[in-house]
């Protein structure tokens, strides 16, 4: 549980007024906080994974002999997809956003496996073990990091950020003024 001080405005002398106290979870500030690994359609019916197989996963990995039914046959086939993202531009690429009703209920702080995704052509298949990001150019100590060593610099923070694609909720915005670009919608 977090404590927040609730402030009256600073005043030209710089003292701060207290009000009161909140005690609220980060579930109830910003959540509540789902899974966020995700959960593929295996059929068009709408069908997921076996129940014991859904709650033992804890990364998009462990589901990923379940592949959405959409993504059969794409170069993305191995990638496991939550089934609810709505869909904008057919199979593959893939191209998708989250159900407004699904950011609602997380008070629009979406899930990772809920993010948005833009495409031009297959995901790179990476992994965890091999992958590493390169830090270079005008910085005072280039290096690589493994993504283990990445996870483990301190200290860790959890912020609520913004984050948009130009186009996303295109099609909602041509249906007040026209826009410029690509309808992104279905």
């Amino acid at each position: 549980i977090e404590t927040f001080d609730t402030m009256a405005p600073q005043s030209k002398d710089n003292l701060i007024e207290p009000i009161g106290m909140i005690e609220a979870t980060g579930a109830e500030l910003y959540g509540p906080f789902p899974k966020a690994v995700p959960i593929p359609f295996t059929t068009k019916d709408g069908a997921t994974p076996p129940a014991q197989d859904l709650a033992k996963a804890t990364i998009y990995s462990d589901l990923e002999k379940f592949p959405d039914y959409r993504d059969v046959g794409t170069p993305d086939e191995w990638l496991p997809r939550d089934g609810r993202l709505v869909r904008l531009t057919g199979r593959h690429p893939f191209n998708v956003e989250p159900p407004m009703s699904e950011l609602r209920k997380t008070r629009f702080l979406t899930p990772s496996s809920l993010h948005y995704v833009r495409n031009h052509g297959a995901c790179p298949r990476l992994t965890w073990e091999d992958h590493t990001i390169l830090v270079g150019g005008q910085v005072s100590r280039p290096m690589e990091l493994h993504m283990d060593e990445l996870v483990n610099i301190a200290p860790h923070r959890e912020l609520p950020v913004t984050l948009v694609c130009a186009g996303n909720r295109r099609k909602e915005q041509n249906m007040i003024r026209q826009t410029i670009g690509f309808n992104w919608g279905p």
